[in-house]
């Protein structure tokens, strides 16, 4: 153990390798360590230290080439949305996820309107999470039906409407 660096010991490796003024025998001479506590030092510290410093360096100027046209949504309509979706009877929390990990990724085109989101999250919000069975004090209970919850009944049964015939209105009984 006694042939590790200190942290001023590594300053002042790096210092003189930025400096590029002395070989790694001139270096650990200096220092005051063996070539190959130096050795390991790069090795395994410094330069995994500098790959992950060059790595983030890239993924900022990457951020960075994002132009307005790259982002489809943006917040004023979102949040917009989420108060459109609270009015209606969604919580913040769960229309904020819901839009964030559900509707974002799947856009491919600008949302330029909050009413468009809305719908959109409606058509894909699933009706059990739109009905509230719990009370704010936690105890569960009676299932309330929301206004959201009301939309998306509305939209299936456009979708799909109910066809009955007169045979399964008469009654017959068994015996």
């Amino acid at each position: 153990m006694a042939d590790r660096l200190t942290i001023k010991e590594k300053h002042k490796v790096q210092q003189m390798l930025d400096a590029d003024e002395k070989t790694l025998s001139e270096i650990s001479d200096e220092v005051g360590k063996s070539e190959g506590c130096i050795n390991k030092y790069i090795a395994e510290e410094l330069i995994p230290l500098l790959e992950k410093i060059s790595r983030a360096k890239n993924d900022t100027e990457n951020t960075n080439n994002i132009t307005s046209e790259d982002i489809f949504l943006t917040d004023a309509i979102k949040e917009e949305t989420i108060g459109l979706l609270g009015a209606a009877g969604v919580p913040e929390g769960a229309a904020r996820t819901f839009i964030s990990t559900q509707i974002e990724p799947g856009l491919a085109s600008k949302i330029e309107n909050a009413n468009v989101l809305y719908k959109l999250c409606i058509n894909h919000l699933n009706i059990h999470t739109t009905m509230i069975n719990r009370t704010v004090g936690g105890k569960e209970g009676v299932t309330i039906q929301t206004q959201a919850a009301s939309q998306i009944a509305e939209e299936a049964q456009k979708k799909a409407p109910v066809v009955s015939t007169r045979e399964s209105h008469i009654f017959r009984p068994k015996g």
